[in-house]
């Protein structure tokens, strides 16, 4: 039973790191998504 938890248990971790880290990247490349975004960010950065 452990032969197939433990393996189970370290793909679904690598599955969680590896698509938070896809979305920190995306966000990045691509920050706002609408219009209420970009102005949210510029008044987050202090920009108005």
């Amino acid at each position: 039973m452990l032969e197939f938890i433990v393996p189970f248990i370290v793909y679904l971790l690598a599955f969680v790191v590896g698509s938070l880290l896809a979305l920190l990247v995306v966000k990045q490349l691509y920050p706002a998504s609408s219009e209420h975004e970009a102005l949210a960010d510029l008044a987050r950065k202090g920009v108005n």
